[in-house]
């Protein structure tokens, strides 16, 4: 529907239509002239058709006329922005059509600010996002350099809420910081130096998404500014900033060039293996970069061997890796992060392999979860921590490791306890049965390291002298054959005798002692 401000009837308004249309027709055929004609026609008729001008402006565009143009295009912004209700396809129409002559006329920065204002009406509209895109390149660099120190002013100003913080930026010292004045020259020299094509991006991506410069991208400008000023403690902390708010910043943010700025402020505060590590991130974002393979050259021949080699075999990742394991390395064990009883199993598990060597995780795990003290009496025989984990191994090789994880070891009985720790148990016993005391008075306990009586009847005896291995081949020689898995355990002599094998003992057995003496 055509934008009309006055109502034009009678002759007049069927001569208005009448051109409008002959120059519509004209333009679709390519004549620019003709068709410049008809609509100067109709507006001599009807001055406040805003369709009129809008299609006068583009044929003189066309034509190259663009003072002309832009005449026109700013008559209809002037007469839409007055009409009530706005007409805003119009609106962003005409705004567009300002900024293409501004652009044509060099004028880049005027063009953005037009067509910013077009895309209140087409957000979406990929010839605007492109026109946007192609002006942004033209920007001038003490412009550029103007609105980031503005920008970055404003972002370390005092909040209002908290005058310690800044409404964005963290506030620099001011000894230290820059005036408005001097951030714009350091900036116009990094953006002259290094940082014009990052800046153009980030500067067209925020206004395409009609977004505002955030912390990432301001910190980002503000750490080359300290760059350029000689403060890299400064720089390093504000491309710290660049980089924890970057990847939130939908992409707006170079975070290759946040990584390269990291590493110039590790540089200069003579830090020179993250700032190869930094440097070789940046350029694995951006392959084919000159300036990063240029920096990240001179850096390797800075650094020694060691990370050099890391960095040339795996890239980041492998000197991530190898800076990981230097400083595991070198802090004291007590600064050391450690798994809760991380100690406890340590030391448990060279007890167990000191017997039971190259035994299965799902085992080795099994054993771990019994009970401290119960688990440190069988691992003081020998023998009792041997059958125990070929009780283990069968159920691990007849029922599988999800059955191991949830099979619960039965607590060792007060009897057992007894006969495993000998003569000098402190305890109660039940119905006038014999005591520790007892045991020590007649002497009928077992030696310290023995494995008592009951429990060594039926068991294949172990040669003296022979290693702990030989205990595990033949553990594992008999895994392998079912038979011999299957007897073991279903052999009483096996399971019941052993301090630590415990599922024999039914737990209804009336002659059961419980480890408190209670029946």
């Amino acid at each position: 529907m055509c934008a009309v401000l006055e109502n034009v009837t009678g002759e007049a308004g069927s001569a208005v239509a009448r051109l409008k249309n002959q120059g519509d027709a004209e333009y679709k055929q390519g004549h620019l002239e003709a068709a410049c004609s008809c609509y100067s026609e109709a507006l001599a008729l009807s001055p406040r058709h805003v369709s009129l001008l809008c299609n006068r402006s583009l044929v003189q565009f066309a034509l190259g006329e663009h003072q002309a143009a832009l005449a026109d295009a700013s008559a209809a912004v002037q007469l839409l922005e007055r009409q009530r209700p706005r007409n805003v396809l119009q609106l962003s129409k005409a705004w567009f059509r300002k900024g293409a002559c501004f652009q044509a006329m060099g004028d880049s920065v005027e063009a953005i600010q037009a067509f910013r204002q077009s895309l209140s009406g087409k957000k979406t509209d990929p010839a605007l996002h492109q026109a946007i895109g192609e002006a942004s390149q033209q920007l001038p660099v003490p412009w550029m350099a103007g609105h980031w120190a503005a920008l970055i002013t404003d972002a370390q100003a005092p909040n209002p809420l908290s005058s310690r913080d800044g409404k964005l930026l963290k506030p620099i010292a001011l000894e230290q910081r820059l005036t408005l004045a001097e951030l714009a020259d350091r900036l116009a020299i990094m953006l002259e130096y290094k940082l014009a094509r990052e800046s153009r991006e980030m500067l067209a991506r925020l206004w395409i998404n009609g977004a505002e410069a955030g912390k990432a991208e301001l910190a980002l400008m503000r750490a080359y500014a300290y760059l350029q000023t000689g403060q890299p403690a400064q720089a390093l902390k504000d491309s710290k900033v660049a980089l924890t708010y970057g990847p939130q910043a939908d992409g707006q943010c170079c975070l290759a060039r946040a990584h390269a700025a990291q590493s110039a402020a590790y540089e200069g505060l003579q830090d020179n293996v993250p700032a190869a590590l930094a440097m070789q991130i940046a350029l694995e974002l951006e392959p084919g970069s000159e300036e990063y393979e240029s920096d990240l050259e001179r850096l390797m021949r800075r650094i020694p061997d060691p990370p050099a080699a890391a960095l040339q075999e795996g890239g980041s990742a492998r000197l991530l890796g190898w800076l990981a394991a230097e400083k595991e390395r070198n802090t004291p064990e007590f600064l050391k992060q450690r798994p809760k009883y991380y100690y406890y199993f340590e030391w448990m598990k060279e007890r167990i392999n000191a017997h039971c060597p190259g035994l299965p995780a799902p085992v080795m795990d099994k054993l771990l979860t019994m009970d401290a003290g119960e688990l440190d009496l069988i691992l003081t025989h020998k023998r009792a921590i041997q059958e125990k984990a070929t009780l283990l191994l069968g159920l691990l090789d007849g029922e599988g490791p999800k059955y191991l994880e949830t099979y619960r070891v039965k607590p060792l009985t007060w009897q057992q306890v007894k006969e495993l720790t000998g003569p000098g148990t402190i305890g109660l016993g039940l119905n006038g049965a014999v005591t520790s005391v007892d045991l020590l008075q007649t002497g009928m306990g077992p030696k310290p390291g023995e494995l008592p009586a009951p429990y060594a009847e039926g068991l294949p005896a172990l040669p003296a002298g022979e290693a702990s291995s030989a205990w595990l081949k033949t553990v594992s020689r008999s895994r392998n054959t079912p038979q011999a898995s299957t007897a073991s355990l279903a052999n009483p002599a096996v399971i019941g005798k052993c301090a630590a094998t415990l599922v024999a003992i039914p737990e209804d057995d009336e002659d059961e002692v419980d480890l408190d003496g209670v029946d």
